[in-house]
């Protein structure tokens, strides 16, 4: 079964949610291993858009090091 077959927010051709009445439609965070909220940002396009993501882990990498190793998990990696 195809990715985006399994998952709601991976079917790009479904509608998730109506910017009609809301200017946020969704919430997508980035947290430590430790389950620690580093950052939010506010979805205000339907559907999950790989740019929040993105911008979510650029953000991270303006604040560590040069020389750290980071390792990274997205919960629909299919998408990126």
């Amino acid at each position: 079964m195809a990715c985006g077959e399994s998952f709601t927010a991976a079917d790009g051709d479904r509608q998730k949610a109506s910017t009609q009445f809301f200017d946020s439609t969704a919430l997508m965070g980035l947290l430590c291993r430790h389950d620690r909220v580093l950052w939010l940002v506010n979805m205000t396009t339907p559907g999950e858009r790989q740019h929040y993501a993105l911008t979510l882990v650029d953000t991270l990498f303006d604040h560590l090091p040069d020389d750290w190793s980071v390792g990274l998990l997205y919960d629909i990696a299919c998408q990126l």
